[in-house]
C-alpha cells in the first residue's frame, strides 16, 4: 500500500527510525504526556539517552549499516518519533540525565 511505501522511505532516510522499528532491541510502550508527573515514582519504563544512543550507534555501525547521526540530530529526531510513538524525553532531575519514558532497551 502507498501508506507502507511512504513508511519504507521514511525508514530508508533516518538511521534512527530505522533503529527503533529494525532493531529488535527497542520495545516502546507508550505513555500518556498526563503519566510523566509520575514517571520516576511509578515503575513507567526508562532508558537513558546515552544508553539508547550507544545502542543506536553500534547498530549502524554492525548489522545497520546505516550512518549514525550525533547526539544532537539523534535527540531531534527522537523527539519527532516520539510524538508519533507514545514515548517521551523528559530529565531525570535525580541523576540529570535525559530519558525516553515509555521506552526500553533489551541487553
Amino acid at each position: 500500500s502507498s501508506v507502507e511505501a511512504i513508511k519504507e522511505m521514511a525508514t530508508a532516510n533516518n538511521s534512527v527510525r530505522f533503529f527503533i522499528e529494525d532493531s529488535q532491541r527497542v520495545t516502546i510502550t507508550p505513555v500518556a504526556a498526563s503519566e510523566l508527573p509520575e514517571a520516576f515514582e511509578k515503575t513507567l519504563p526508562l532508558t537513558s539517552e546515552t544508553k539508547l544512543h550507544t545502542a543506536y550507534w553500534s547498530f549502524c555501525l554492525g548489522a545497520g549499516g546505516a550512518r549514525p547521526v550525533g547526539p544532537r540530530a539523534f535527540r531531534m529526531k527522537m523527539r519527532e518519533l516520539g510524538i508519533e510513538m507514545g514515548f517521551h524525553l523528559v530529565m531525570d532531575e535525580t541523576t540529570n540525565e535525559a530519558v525516553y519514558v515509555g521506552l526500553t532497551l533489551a541487553g
